[in-house]
C-alpha cells in the first residue's frame, strides 16, 4: 500500500501545483468589471501585428455604435517623485477613456474627465495606492498633492485600489500630451482596447469595425489601407503564449496523474486478488456481496485521503519551484498559491480517484466465486495486464514528447547566434517617448564618445533592441532594380536602427559590402539578400521604404538570431539618426572583463546628463542565457513529467509481475522439484513483463504519432520534427525500465525453495 501511496502522492501533487499556477494565471477573470465585454484589439497589416494609433482610437469611439468605451497606452519607466527622492517606476501614458474601458476606476478621488483624456488643460495624474503610500504616507492624503515625473509637475486626482489597474503593474496613470493625440496617423505604438456595449457581440462589433475600416482606408490611404482590426477577448490576450504553456503542462500532468491512478487500481486488483481466500471465507460466513465491496472501498477511500493530505503538502512546495522557473511577468503570477480554491480540487481529485480506481478491485472482490477461491489461489485478473499496458502506452507518449521537446530545445540551442558573446557589456537606457529627436541624437552622439573613452573598452555601438530581445519596428519595403513579386508587396521587413559600428562591434559576419558610415545608407541581413534579390548584386541598390526614406545598400551581414522562437526575418539596419527611438541599447566590446566596466559606464552617463536613468546593465551573455528560459522551461517540465510517468509505469510492471509470482509460488516450486531449472523460471517470469513493456509501446506508438503534433504549439515547440528518433530513444528506455522492474520479480522466482513449498503442502 506504501507504493499506491507514493503513487497518488505524486500524481495528485503535481496536478495541483499545476492547477494552482493555472487558476491564478487562467482561470481567474481579470480584475475588470464585466470583463466578458473587454476585447483587446489588435491591429494587423500584411497578416503582422502593428501597433495602434491615438487617432485611428478616437475615430473608432466616434463613429462605432457599438462601442461603449475605448482606450489606449503605452507604458515606460519613469523617475517619479513627490515628497522624497525620484524613484524609477512604469508610467502609462494613456490615450481616451481608460477606466471607463476598464470598468475599474481610481478608489479614492476621481478618474480623468473629458479634456484632460486628451491631455489639455493642467496635467494630472492617477497613482497607484502603493505608490501613494511610498510617497505620503496614506493614500487618501495624496489626491491634490504635486507629482513629479521626469522633472514635469503633475496633480494627483485619484488613487487606485489595491491590486487594480492595467497593467497590474503600473504605478501612476496619466494622460498623454496633446501633441502625441494627434500625431501621425502611421505612428504604431499603442495596446488598444475595447469595451463593447451590453448585448453587442463580438461577430456584430467586428462586423461595424470592417465598415468603418473601408471608409477610413478610402479617406486615409496613406496610413489606413491594408489594415484590419481583430478582436481578442483581453483575459486570454495577456501572456498568451505562456497560458498556451500552462494548459499543455496541465494536460500533461493529467497523463500522469492518470498514470497514477491506473497503478493504483492495478496494485488494488492485485491485492483482491492475494486475498480472494479471505473474500471467500467471509462469504461462507454470511458476508454479503455488498458488505464486502463496502470494505474494499472504504480501504480506497482511506488511501484517497491519505494521500491527498500528502498531495497538498508535496503541493505547496512545488507551487514555489514553479513560481521561481515560470517566467515572473506572468500576469498574476506572484498570487498563486494552495488556497481553498486548491485544496478543494485537490480533495476532489483524490476522492474521485479512490472512488473511480477502487471500484474495480471492489466489484472484482464481490464478484469473485467462493468456491474455487477457498480450494486455490485465483487467477489474476485481466483488467491488471490492461491497466499495466495503458500505463505504458502513455509513458511511451510522454517520453517521446520530452525527447522531442528536449531534442528541438538543443536543436535551437546550437543554431549560430550570428554574433559573438565574449566580453560584451549591454546598457539600456530608456528616455521618454516626448523627447524630442534633435535632444535624442545629441545624447546618442556624445555617450558613444564617451563610453568609446573608457579605458578598457575596445568598440562601442548602439541599437534600438538587442538581439534575442524581440520586438522589432517594420515596414513594406521595395528594392530598386529587383524583380517585384506579388507576395512581398504585402510582406513587412524588421527596421533596425543602428550606429555606425554597432554589427562591427557585435562581431556580425559581413557576407558583401561593408556596415554604415552615415545618414541614408543601409545594411541588409542573408535573409532580405536571399528573399528580394535572390542573392544577386546587393551593394549600390537603394531601398524605399512605405514611409517614404530611401536609403542605399552598402552591405550584407550575416543573419542575427532576434527571437529563438521563430526563424530570421528579413531585415534592414538603417542609421539610428534616420529613426525615432527613445530606448538606446549600447553595446561595449570590453578588452578583459565586460561586467568591470559598470561603474565607469554610470560615472560617464551621469557627467553626460544627471537625468538620465541606466535601465538595465549586464553582458550579452545574460542576454542569451534568458531569451532561451521559456524553451528551456519547456523541455525540463516535459522531462520531468516523463521520468515520473517512466517511474510510475516500472511500479505498475513490477507490481503485476510480482504479484503473479507470488501467486504463482506453489507452481512456481513445484515444477522447481521437478527438475524446472531457475534460469528458465526466471526468463519465463521476465518474458511477462517484457510482453507488457513491447504491447503498450506499440499502443504508445499511434499514440505518440497522433499526439507529438500539439507539441507546435508550444513556446519553444517550434523545432519539433518526426517523432522517430525520440521514439526510438523513448522505446529503448521504456524497455531498460521494464526489464529492471520484472528483474528482481523473476530473480526472487528463480530463489523459490521447492522443498519449503512442499512441506507447505
Amino acid at each position: 500500500m506504501a507504493t499506491a501511496l507514493a503513487s497518488l502522492t505524486l500524481g495528485v501533487g503535481a496536478n495541483t501545483a499545476i492547477f494552482s499556477v493555472v487558476d491564478a494565471v487562467v482561470l481567474r477573470p481579470l480584475p475588470l468589471t464585466d470583463a466578458r465585454r473587454v476585447f483587446a484589439v489588435r491591429e494587423m497589416r500584411g497578416g503582422q501585428a502593428t501597433g495602434g494609433n491615438p487617432r485611428r482610437l478616437y475615430d473608432w469611439m466616434e463613429q462605432l455604435r457599438g462601442l461603449e468605451a475605448g482606450a489606449g497606452f503605452y507604458t515606460e519607466q519613469l523617475a517619479v517623485g513627490g515628497s522624497e527622492e525620484p524613484r524609477r517606476v512604469p508610467v502609462v501614458h494613456t490615450f481616451g477613456d481608460l477606466f471607463g474601458a476598464t470598468g475599474v476606476g481610481p478608489a479614492v478621488g476621481r478618474g480623468f474627465s473629458a479634456e484632460e483624456m486628451r491631455g489639455r488643460g493642467e496635467a494630472v495624474a492617477v497613482v497607484s495606492s502603493r505608490l501613494a503610500r511610498g510617497l505620503f504616507g496614506e493614500p487618501a492624503s495624496a489626491v491634490g498633492r504635486s507629482l513629479e515625473v521626469n522633472g514635469a509637475k503633475a496633480t494627483i486626482v485619484g488613487v487606485m485600489g489595491q491590486g487594480m489597474g492595467l497593467p497590474n503593474e503600473a504605478e501612476a496613470w496619466l494622460p498623454a500630451p496633446e501633441g502625441m493625440q494627434a500625431g501621425s496617423r502611421k505612428a504604431a505604438f499603442l495596446f488598444t482596447f475595447a469595451r463593447l456595449r451590453e448585448g453587442v457581440s463580438e461577430a456584430a462589433a467586428t462586423a461595424e469595425w470592417r465598415v468603418l475600416e473601408q471608409r477610413l482606408a478610402a479617406q486615409y490611404p496613406d496610413s489606413d489601407r491594408g489594415l484590419v482590426a481583430r478582436l481578442e477577448p483581453l483575459e486570454n490576450f495577456a501572456g498568451a503564449e505562456t497560458r498556451q504553456m500552462l494548459r499543455m503542462l496541465f494536460a500533461v500532468s493529467g497523463l500522469v496523474l492518470l498514470i497514477a491512478c491506473w497503478n493504483i487500481a492495478t496494485l488494488l486488483l492485485s491485492r483482491a486478488a492475494e486475498r480472494q481466500r479471505e473474500a471467500s471465507i467471509r462469504k461462507a460466513l454470511g458476508g454479503g456481496d455488498w458488505s464486502l465491496a463496502r470494505a474494499y472501498l472504504s480501504e480506497s477511500l482511506l488511501l484517497s485521503a491519505m494521500g491527498g493530505v500528502l498531495s497538498a503538502g508535496s503541493a505547496a512546495f512545488l507551487v514555489d519551484v514553479l513560481k521561481a522557473a515560470l517566467p515572473p511577468d506572468l500576469p498574476r503570477l506572484e498570487t498563486a498559491a494552495v488556497d481553498w480554491r486548491v485544496l478543494l480540487f485537490c480533495t476532489v481529485v483524490s476522492l474521485v480517484c479512490g472512488l473511480v480506481f477502487g471500484a474495480g478491485p471492489a466489484w472484482y472482490a464481490a464478484r469473485a466465486p467462493m468456491q474455487p477461491a477457498m480450494n486455490r489461489a485465483a487467477r489474476r485478473p485481466w483488467l491488471s495486464g490492461a491497466l499495466v499496458v495503458s500505463e505504458v502506452a502513455v509513458c511511451l507518449l510522454l517520453l517521446t514528447a520530452a525527447g522531442s521537446a528536449i531534442g528541438a530545445f538543443l536543436k535551437m540551442r546550437g543554431a549560430p547566434l550570428g554574433f559573438d558573446t565574449e566580453q560584451l557589456m549591454t546598457v539600456r537606457i530608456a528616455q521618454s517617448w516626448n523627447t524630442p529627436k534633435a535632444k535624442l541624437d545629441r545624447f546618442h552622439r556624445e555617450a558613444l564618445e564617451q563610453l568609446g573613452a573608457i579605458a578598457g573598452v575596445r568598440a562601442v555601438g548602439l541599437m534600438d533592441r538587442l538581439p534575442l530581445g524581440g520586438g522589432t519596428q517594420s515596414q513594406t519595403v521595395r528594392v530598386s532594380g529587383a524583380i517585384p513579386r506579388p507576395e512581398l508587396e504585402s510582406q513587412r521587413v524588421s527596421l533596425r536602427g543602428v550606429s555606425s559600428g554597432y554589427l562591427e562591434t557585435l562581431g556580425v559576419r559581413f557576407l558583401r559590402g561593408g556596415g554604415l558610415q552615415r545618414t541614408g545608407e543601409a545594411v541588409v541581413n542573408e535573409e532580405f539578400w536571399k528573399t528580394y534579390l535572390g542573392g544577386g548584386d546587393a551593394v549600390g541598390r537603394e531601398i524605399a521604404t512605405e514611409g517614404g526614406r530611401r536609403f542605399r545598400i552598402t552591405g550584407v551581414a550575416a543573419n542575427i538570431q532576434q527571437n529563438p522562437l521563430v526563424d530570421t526575418p528579413a531585415e534592414v539596419f538603417v542609421p539610428m539618426e534616420d529613426v525615432y527611438w527613445p530606448i538606446a541599447n549600447f553595446v561595449l566590446r570590453a578588452q578583459v572583463d565586460a561586467w568591470a566596466l559598470r561603474r565607469a559606464v554610470r560615472e560617464r552617463i551621469r557627467e553626460l546628463d544627471a537625468g538620465v536613468w541606466i535601465d538595465e546593465m549586464g553582458t550579452l551573455e545574460q542576454k542569451v542565457v534568458e531569451a532561451w528560459s521559456a524553451p528551456r522551461l519547456v523541455s525540463a517540465l516535459m522531462g520531468g513529467f516523463a521520468l515520473l510517468a517512466l517511474l510510475l509505469a516500472s511500479v505498475g510492471i513490477h507490481g503485476i509481475v510480482a504479484g503473479e509470482v507470488a501467486q504463482r509460488r506453489r507452481e512456481i516450486g513445484i515444477r522447481a522439484a521437478m527438475g524446472a531449472a531457475p534460469g528458465r523460471i526466471a526468463r519465463e517470469v521476465l518474458r511477462r513483463g517484457m510482453r507488457l513493456a513491447w504491447v503498450g509501446g506499440g499502443m504508445g506508438l499511434g499514440l505518440s504519432f497522433w499526439g507529438l503534433p500539439v507539441l507546435r504549439g508550444l513556446p519553444g515547440g517550434a523545432g519539433v520534427e518526426a517523432p522517430i528518433g525520440p521514439l526510438l530513444a523513448a522505446g529503448t528506455l521504456l524497455l531498460c525500465a521494464a526489464g529492471a522492474a520484472s528483474y528482481w520479480p523473476a530473480r526472487r522466482a528463480a530463489r523459490i525453495d521447492p522443498a519449503e513449498t512442499l512441506r507447505s503442502e
